[in-house]
């Protein structure tokens, strides 16, 4: 992909290309940095539009950092917030709010304030999903700013990190993938996304996209959950279900 990139852009993309277990965080940082600010002030809106595509165009990535964030929130109890994690948040929040300005400290904020609330539950797993429910079902509008990317990753990261049966895993899921009708949904500049319920006399409605999408990453989840995995071909039934319905 390096040889169809724009000029300037190689590096980025030759960082994204490399599947390490060591995230490069700084690297990229200052690549898409150097590339977004190291021209013309006149053609930087169009560099920032094209790295963030390249950057789309790398899920694995973004997995890579949502599921560093997660993995704190729910596995790493005694783990502090460091460094690592902070550039973590940052890339993701870029990728959310590709600005560089308030939005996207608004965005690394309203991250953070997510996955601490997440980290809060944790004790609370014992096979209750209302908690992780009312958390998941704000991800797209609240906290991912309606990049369906990045909720999925989210999401799908949550799902690897919790011991839930297939009826809790496809009830997480589906709390992901609903659509609920205006003024229920609380949209991105919300304060209110950690509180937030899930309005249950709705009827469900499914957000279309994010279905698909979600089948067109499966050789991401294949890559996380393994070829064979029964929570995976669980997931995958219900979103083909979900689909022909």
């Amino acid at each position: 992909m390096s040889q169809i990139v724009p000029d300037g852009l190689d590096l980025l993309a030759n960082l994204l290309e490399n599947d390490t277990e060591v995230f490069p965080y700084p690297d990229i940082r200052v690549a898409l940095q150097d590339y977004v600010y190291g021209g013309s002030y006149h053609d930087m809106a169009l560099r920032r539009i094209y790295a963030w595509f390249l950057i789309m165009l790398h899920p694995s990535y973004i997995y890579k950092c949502t599921h560093s964030l997660v993995k704190w929130s729910l596995c790493d109890k005694g783990k502090t917030w460091d460094q690592d994690l902070e550039e973590a948040a940052a890339y993701l929040s870029w990728v959310i709010s590709p600005s560089d300005d308030d939005r996207m400290t608004e965005s690394h904020d309203r991250l953070h304030a997510w996955l601490t609330a997440l980290k809060a539950h944790v004790s609370g797993i014992d096979n209750d999903t209302l908690p992780f429910k009312s958390l998941l079902c704000t991800l797209y509008d609240d906290v991912s700013c309606g990049n369906v990317l990045v909720t999925l990753c989210m999401a799908v990261a949550v799902l690897s990190c919790i011991p839930f049966d297939r009826v809790g895993h496809i009830e997480l899921l589906e709390s992901v993938l609903l659509e609920y009708n205006a003024p229920h949904r609380v949209r991105c500049n919300s304060s209110s996304s950690t509180d937030m319920k899930v309005p249950s006399s709705l009827p469900k409605e499914f957000h279309q996209p994010a279905l698909y999408i979600f089948l067109d990453l499966l050789p991401l989840w294949q890559q996380i959950f393994g070829d064979h995995s029964a929570i995976l071909e669980t997931l995958i039934q219900h979103v083909n279900t979900l689909i022909s319905s």
